[in-house]
């Protein structure tokens, strides 16, 4: 099975570089990013058409991804929601400057839980499962080619624990409206195994 993992196009929070979790904005006016999109959209005429297309309910998923394909039924998958960033939650690097709860997060390198949000086991818990549910009704669905347009955290926490390379959560940063495609190997997958994300690349 083919798989695809794209990230939403940039919102306002986005562009002032704050911390976007639970925030529900939509997109900035697509002339802005025209650029990214043509150059996605060029990327995506030579992959397979996807058979199912599978998007956070966040407003800047679901836009993002009737932009991409616009027609492609879109089914919705909250637990693939980005992560809950509670006391940081869209703020920015400078507006967080004298928080220590903020000094404290950075220092543990990400790994510390946001205060008043949620933990890193929590959100990868989340992911994994949202992930897997999707896999298997494509896979019972008898799809060939999925879709995910979803949160630059979410696809991380996708890649970080299903993908068959050694890679740590922030290897898999992309960049808004970039994205990976890659292959799932079904056989591997009904027998349990989870590492069958293979011949990752970036779009």
């Amino acid at each position: 099975m083919e798989i695809y993992l794209i990230r939403h196009l940039k919102t306002k929070g986005n562009v002032e570089h704050r911390y976007i979790g639970t925030t529900n904005e939509s997109l900035i006016k697509k002339e802005a990013q025209l650029v990214i999109i043509e150059q996605m959209q060029n990327k995506l005429k030579k992959c397979q058409l996807p058979d199912m297309l599978i998007s956070s309910p966040l407003k800047r998923c679901v836009e993002t991804a009737k932009i991409y394909f616009s027609d492609i039924a879109l089914q919705l998958q909250p637990k693939l929601k980005e992560s809950d960033f509670g006391l940081f939650e869209n703020k920015n690097h400078e507006e967080l400057q004298a928080f220590p709860e903020y000094q404290a997060w950075l220092e543990s390198n990400g790994t510390l839980p946001f205060p008043k949000g949620e933990s890193r086991e929590s959100f990868l818990k989340r992911c994994r499962d949202g992930f897997e549910e999707s896999i298997f009704q494509a896979i019972e669905q008898h799809k060939k080619c999925v879709c995910f347009v979803i949160h630059g955290g979410s696809i991380m926490a996708v890649l970080s624990q299903f993908s068959e390379q050694d890679s740590e959560f922030y290897d898999w940063l992309l960049k808004n409206g970039e994205g990976y495609q890659m292959y799932l190997d079904e056989k591997e997958w009904k027998e349990g195994r989870k590492k069958v994300l293979r011949g990752i690349k970036k779009l």
